[in-house]
């Protein structure tokens, strides 16, 4: 992903979230970083698809849960959430765990992340 995909989305005052993180795919695809929630999501026709994470430990993400609407399957909409997920992981220099079999499905077909992969 080029640089000049990314953008910052602001949140507005009346929320006290963190500020997300927005990706641009395309025109009409957007993933959202949602740091308190512990999820990277997109808006897919009035639905959600997002992947879940947690912290087990300093430094470790745990991707636990994938989900897209049935109506979005098939389309490389997990991939998407998945790979967003792995780049923010090395990005921040964590390793991680593979709860989710979408995210240990996607590991198996990409080996350039397996230097993150956590020994559990």
């Amino acid at each position: 992903m080029s640089v000049q995909n990314r953008a910052i989305k602001p949140t507005s005052g009346i929320c006290s979230r963190n500020v997300d993180e927005t990706i641009n795919f395309n025109m009409s695809e957007n993933i959202i970083h949602d740091e308190e929630d512990l999820r990277f999501y997109m808006q897919i026709d009035g639905d959600e698809a997002e992947l879940t994470y947690t912290y087990p430990e300093t430094e470790v993400m745990d991707f636990d849960h994938t989900y897209v609407p049935e109506d979005s399957r098939g389309q490389g909409v997990a991939d998407k959430l998945v790979k967003q997920g792995l780049e923010y992981a090395k990005s921040n220099n964590y390793k991680i765990i593979a709860s989710c079999p979408v995210v240990e499905a996607y590991l198996k077909r990409h080996p350039e992340y397996q230097e993150m992969v956590y020994p559990v």
